[in-house]
């Protein structure tokens, strides 16, 4: 195997290291293990919470250096590699950012209810919970999503409310 110099490799898990074939994971480990000798990082980014993510692992899949969940509103760092993905310290430096930045779920939650009363019946609310920076509206009609979504930016920017809406 050839050596090279370090890098910065973030990938998402979902049919990429997760519910994928299970040859490509041993293969990606075998490459992965040689490629942390030069001194490169491995990021995993995903919209699942790090709890979704231990529940969906396969044995065998590598403890990155970090952890990129909740859609960007989790960060999680990994010391050491070798112990298990149960030693991740949530980074605090992230949150304190997030909280700074003007982020009012409270507000956020209210506009949001008001926003889905007519479609009550067909746009659900995901009870994540694991971060405060992440509100899930879920439903199977995607137009009704998307006439939600665009109601809700004109009235979260006539608010000026921080929020991103990812759909």
């Amino acid at each position: 195997m050839v050596d090279t110099a370090p890098f910065l490799l973030v990938t998402d898990l979902d049919n990429t290291l997760i519910g994928g074939n299970p040859e490509y994971l041993e293969e990606f480990n075998q490459v992965w293990r040689h490629c942390q000798k030069s001194g490169s990082k491995l990021v995993y980014n995903t919209g699942r919470s790090i709890e979704s993510f231990k529940e969906h692992i396969s044995e065998g899949t590598i403890v990155p250096d970090a952890f990129i969940g909740g859609v960007g509103t989790k960060i999680h760092t990994f010391q050491d590699q070798d112990v298990s993905f149960d030693s991740g310290i949530p980074d605090a430096r992230w949150e304190a950012y997030l909280c700074a930045g003007g982020w009012d779920k409270e507000k956020i939650v209210e506009m949001v209810s008001k926003g889905r009363e007519p479609y009550k019946d067909r746009i659900f609310v995901e009870e994540a919970g694991e971060s405060p920076f992440k509100y899930t509206l879920i439903s199977v009609e995607k137009i009704l999503l998307e006439e939600l979504r665009d109601n809700l930016k004109r009235e979260l920017d006539a608010a000026s409310l921080e929020a991103q809406i990812i759909s």
